[in-house]
């Protein structure tokens, strides 16, 4: 065997010297120490809310859905406390494992479904000859609601015309499977719908199953179509369970001991021979599909109690709720028992209308009592217009609450699912946790924002639904950028697909701005023939949904294991440019050696996608502007070594042949600005020149950056840090870059930046952030241009703190507020202290000017 080793090393050792671009070295990637909490501050009499602030708090961000392999043939889906990883291409078993948070096993290679037909011939869905799909078209701050699609059922000899959508809804602290059969044909050939866990019984300690009589510890004296939940104690995991929803989509659920296993049948409530017609969605509900699903119930203890007590809570719920129709013609509809939520519905409106009434807004009232239960749960309102851009949460005593609201929309009409969304339904959904304590009477009310808060637009992020996972950002109802963090066809490595300007025409009919092309960060050449290196989706941080500024941190693994890197995005609410900030940190896991790192290796990469320029621009190595016509019918790239302060390339003036583009939506003008950059290399800090590398690429113009260096290896545990500003602009007819170098000088030169008379300035990167000395801080703020949001942190009340601008040597209040009273800056909870960190919006006339601020309580 070790002579095996060493021939195969030698083998790789020989590939990567004669036919690769690179070379690798030994796996060492660095120990991360967690953060600690140190609370010193106790937010329990603040508000009525304060429970449930601190419950998002504990929620936010812990739900994580990424592929677990660069090929993509499986996809975890994580919570705080368990893993399902769903296969995707296995040969013969598309199938599910569930294990704990910490990586042991409920179940493994189960959890299909099954399709029986009226001849009796059964089908599964884990045989399916077609690969599984996922979609998450929900993702947020606190759920995910993640789709395995494209599975069907049949054999080689035998097609039948049903496909499987297993829906998976993921919270921090629960999940739920939702199963749909559809028909791609009118058929009545369906018997019978149901899902199959195997569990092997010698992992078993002891199970449980609960019927309308009681709990039962053995297979006998139950009653199928009155269970509850039928649970299992693994010995090395904890209770694994599956609680049946009382909504009656469940006809029965059965276990029994089958070749050394236990296996859980649930049936769909399913008329036998009723038909279902072709999936298009102009049947009705009841015809389309069949659906059934249960929650998927884990812990660590070894005791049947905690799925008892969250059967009954789940298969009881709540009934004292009301929703005031308010603004908006809001309802309560009722718990929605295979999503795991509460359902309301309300009313929207278009991009047009709230642009031209900035003010304007929805606002519901809403009462929740509980019962005699504590209770953890999820509200979803389910709005009827698509263009929601922002939520936002009041106390009963008409305070902001110091949690986002986590918005997911559908704009219909963008070309999503064909199949599985024929119709492609609007929806603005507003999705929120709420911790109530026994018999208590919570009210708040809910606000739907669409533009304005306080005297500026809002900044916001949220997802929409798609062909593929898409974050939404916008300044008011103006889209500014998309991010697909799986990127958009498959992995073709575009992660902003809807970068959008604001200097450019606005369109008729709705406040929008043309897009520019395809970005992409973070990739290499790694052989001869051009192949790539890509990287994988490894998890999102949002640490700001809005509303005065939007910032989120996703991550990613490259392809090749050899370093990882996080991107963060941030935006103000600006309205003269779309300036968007971005870091870019990346950590080297092993030594990786690059034959030719400026020919093969791009920190950032750019084309038209529709379009092609006449022009380029650059900082020279000699700090100067430079130019150039664009050369597409180049067969080389041409290297343009950057200048060390703040250097930016860009492309602009659309050719003549491409400017039809313009006025169908399509193409501006584009560049990118570094602001600074790090690069470490064995401990020390190394200099070199970044590159700009402009080519052709299919008929486009292709610019990179890149660094000046032909050989070079980055060893475990070096690092680069890079601030840029990505920049799209203009209309695409300009003929100068002038746009560029004013953006250089406010974003870059002098950028927005902070000084403090009273507390601590923090080392933000992009956001200007102080720490308040005994709820008061006294800073001046510097740099920049147009609007830009400055953070002020560790406050220990609730409500805004007062606000005050130095004029002329006098202190005058800044009135945040707008017509509406309550709003105009952001409050967060800091799970890390306790304490409350509040942000507003702030005009820079010019990078010159200087603002003095008081902020206290």
């Amino acid at each position: 065997m070790a002579i095996i080793k060493k021939f195969i090393t030698l083998l790789l050792a020989l590939y990567q010297l004669f036919f690769s671009t690179v070379v690798f070295g030994k796996y060492q990637p660095p120990v991360i120490e967690p953060d600690v909490p140190q609370i010193v501050n106790d937010i329990g009499g603040d508000s009525a809310m304060s429970p449930t602030v601190l419950y998002a708090a504990e929620s936010r961000n812990a739900v994580q859905a990424v592929y677990t392999n660069p090929q993509r043939t499986a996809y975890a889906m994580k919570n705080k406390q368990a893993v399902l990883t769903h296969e995707l291409d296995a040969l013969r078993n598309k199938t599910a494992t569930l294990q704990t948070a910490g990586g042991k096993t409920y179940f493994d290679d189960t959890l299909d479904t099954f399709c029986t037909l009226q001849n009796g011939s059964t089908f599964y869905s884990s045989q399916s000859a077609a690969k599984g799909r996922v979609n998450t078209i929900r993702l947020g701050q606190y759920y995910d609601e993640c789709h395995v699609r494209d599975l069907a059922f049949g054999s080689l000899l035998k097609t039948t015309p049903f496909k499987v959508d297993k829906a998976f809804h993921v919270y921090a602290d629960r999940m739920y499977a939702e199963l749909r059969i559809l028909a791609s044909e009118a058929t009545r050939e369906l018997a019978a719908f149901g899902s199959v866990v195997k569990i092997p019984a010698d992992t078993v300690a002891a199970l449980q199953i609960r019927d309308a009589n009681g709990a039962s510890g053995s297979l006998a004296g139950f009653d199928p179509s009155k269970v509850c939940y039928a649970a299992f104690d693994i010995r090395d995991a904890g209770v694994v369970g599956f609680i049946v929803p009382s909504d009656g989509s469940t006809k029965s659920l059965t276990v029994s001991l089958e070749g050394g296993c236990y296996v859980v049948r649930q049936t769909a409530n399913y008329e036998h021979g009723a038909g279902i017609n072709k999936y298009d969605e102009t049947g009705g509900y009841a015809l389309n599909d069949v659906r059934f699903g249960f929650r998927i119930y884990t812990d660590e203890t070894h005791d049947f109690a905690g799925i008892d007590h969250a059967a009954a809570l789940e298969r009881n719920p709540l009934t004292g709720i009301t929703v005031g129709s308010g603004n908006a013609r809001a309802a309560y509809i009722g718990y929605e028992a295979l999503r795991g939520s509460y359902k309301m519905v309300m009313d929207g409106t278009g991009f047009q209308y709230a642009y031209d009434n900035p003010d304007y807004r929805f606002n519901v009232p809403v009462s929740v009592t509980c019962d005699n239960s504590d209770r953890d749960i999820y509200f979803r309102s389910n709005g009827r217009v698509g263009c929601l851009e922002a939520a936002a949460l009041l106390d009963d005593t008409g305070t902001l609450a110091a949690m986002d609201v986590q918005v997911c929309k559908n704009f219909q009409g963008d070309g999503g699912e064909e199949f599985y969304s024929f119709k492609d339904y609007q929806y603005g959904d507003s999705i929120f946790p709420l911790r109530l304590q026994a018999n208590e009477t919570l009210r708040f009310t809910l606000l739907n924002i669409y533009q304005n808060w306080g005297k500026y637009p809002i900044k916001q992020l949220s997802s929409i639904e798609f062909f593929v996972s898409y974050y939404h950002l916008s300044t008011g109802t103006t889209e500014s950028n998309c991010i697909a963090p799986y990127f958009v066809y498959q992995k073709d490595g575009w992660t902003l697909p809807d970068h959008r300007g604001r200097s450019g025409t606005m369109w008729s009919g709705q406040p929008q701005f043309n897009s520019v092309g395809r970005l992409h960060f973070m990739k290499y050449r790694k052989d001869n023939k051009g192949s790539e290196t890509l990287s994988e989706y490894a998890g999102s941080d949002i640490k700001s949904a809005g509303l005065a500024y939007a910032d989120i941190e996703y991550s990613y693994v490259s392809d090749c294991g050899s370093y990882r890197y996080t991107l963060r995005h941030t935006e103000f609410p600006q309205t003269d440019e779309n300036r968007t900030y971005y870091t870019v940190d990346i950590v080297f896991d092993r030594d990786i050696t690059f034959k030719n790192f400026k020919r093969d290796f791009d920190f950032f990469a750019f084309d038209g996608r529709f379009v092609a320029f006449d022009k380029m621009g650059w900082l020279d190595e000699n700090n100067a502007p430079a130019y150039a016509g664009a050369d597409l019918a180049g067969q080389k790239a041409a290297y343009h070594i950057l200048g060390s302060d703040c250097p930016y390339f860009g492309y602009f003036d659309i050719r003549d042949e491409d400017r039809g583009q313009i006025d169908r939506g399509f193409g501006s003008n584009f560049a990118l600005i570094v602001k600074n950059s790090k690069i470490v290399r064995g401990g020390k800090e190394y200099r070199t020149d970044f590159v700009f590398r402009d080519s052709a690429k299919d008929s486009l113009n292709y610019g990179a950056l890149t660094l000046n260096e032909k050989c070079v290896t980055f060893r475990a545990g070096d690092t680069i840090t890079l601030d840029l500003v990505l920049l799209p602009w203009g209309t695409g007819r300009e003929e100068t870059d002038a746009a560029v170098r004013a953006v250089r000088e406010d974003s870059a030169l002098k950028p927005p930046a902070v000084t403090a008379e009273t507390g601590t300035v923090e080392k933000d990167r992009t956001v200007p952030t102080v720490t308040a000395q005994n709820n008061a801080a006294v800073f001046t703020l510097t740099g920049g241009r147009n609007n830009n949001a400055v953070r002020v942190n560790g406050f220990t009340g609730l409500s805004c703190p007062a606000v005050e601008r130095l004029v002329d040597g006098v202190w005058q209040r800044a009135d945040l507020a707008s017509v509406h009273g309550y709003d105009g800056y952001t409050v967060f909870y800091d799970k890390m202290t306790g304490l409350y960190d509040f942000s507003f919006v702030y005009t820079a006339a010019n990078p010159d000017a200087s603002y003095t601020f008081r902020v206290s309580r």
